[in-house]
């Protein structure tokens, strides 16, 4: 069997009412595309997972997990990116604190590297435990615990 390349892609997703989907698209496709291709972010043609009402999301392909937050920055330093959302929010009523239109840029999926030697369970086999450096971006976990029925490690509550 031979096993694909893994990729590393972004979901960029946004608050945007059901009903309101159609004309964020078009606004979307016209407006921001543009400005996100120019911060290196190539379309990626692959199913998302299902996602709650409103929400408009789109997935991306970008060269490596650390790419991840030098786009964002740019994205928050772009004058032209930051009046668009401003409209945005005002025109689908989803505005953040800052009066952008409500959005997030995360990782979605990112390639797997192996992790770290972990302990050898009885009856359960190697362990092997993954972080940031693997691809992981966890953003709070909980802590290895162990009780009378199992081992537990920790688990990424967002990002992973």
């Amino acid at each position: 069997m031979v096993e694909e390349p893994q990729i590393t892609v972004v979901r960029l997703t946004f608050r945007i009412s059901s009903e309101q989907q159609d004309a964020f698209a078009s606004i979307y496709e016209e407006l921001l595309v543009p400005i996100l291709r120019q911060c290196g972010l190539a379309l990626v043609n692959m199913p998302a997972r299902k996602m709650p009402q409103g929400t408009f999301v789109r997935l991306f392909v970008i060269a490596a997990p650390t790419d991840l937050d030098p786009i964002r920055q740019s994205l928050s330093r772009d004058a032209q990116w930051r009046k668009i959302l401003t409209d945005l929010a005002i025109k689908f009523d989803h505005p953040m604190p800052d009066g952008l239109l409500f959005y997030v840029l995360e990782l979605y999926q990112t390639p797997s590297r192996g992790g770290q030697p972990g302990p050898h369970i009885s009856g359960q086999g190697a362990w092997r435990s993954y972080d940031a450096t693997n691809g992981l971006r966890a953003v709070l976990s909980f802590p290895y615990s162990k009780t009378a029925k199992a081992d537990c490690g920790s688990a990424p509550l967002a990002g992973g």
